[in-house]
């Protein structure tokens, strides 16, 4: 990995390949062009220790899922760890409960607050969606 800190777009060796960056310890994700031109970066919350640093890849997404261990809904899911044991990871809106309430708020982005996968703002997590097609590559790094 050839990034550091300071420089707006992260070099992790995927020059001429659309791919996502995912900072767990910046809680910050870049998704890159294959020109390497930064389509957006933002906050994100995802879990402090996973997943492990590596190169991963979009296998799955579903515009709507919920979670078997927690009674919360989520939007614009793009997985892009397996299961091995457990729940796949991937980046999803801010889960609602079934009321419909945010179990956290976009200011609170960029900490630490989830159990696996990697919320996003609403409008962030649709623009994932429709911007990472399946086969995507994501590099997260600690």
């Amino acid at each position: 990995m050839l990034w550091t800190a300071g420089t707006s777009t992260p070099d992790v060796g995927l020059a001429g390949t659309k791919h996502v960056v995912y900072n767990r310890s910046a809680q910050r994700m870049w998704l890159i062009e294959a020109d390497g031109t930064l389509f957006d970066t933002y906050p994100v919350s995802g879990r402090a220790t996973s997943p492990a640093p590596g190169s991963y890849s979009v296998f799955s997404k579903s515009q709507y899922s919920s979670s078997p261990k927690a009674p919360v809904t989520m939007r614009h899911m793009v997985r892009f760890v397996k299961a091995t044991t457990g729940l796949a990871i991937g980046f999803h809106s801010i889960p609602r409960t079934y009321a419909g309430l945010p179990i956290q708020t976009v200011a609170q982005l960029g900490q630490p607050r989830s159990a696996g996968c990697v919320r996003q703002d609403d409008t962030k997590a649709q623009q994932l969606f429709g911007w990472a097609p399946i086969g995507t590559p994501v590099v997260v790094v600690a």
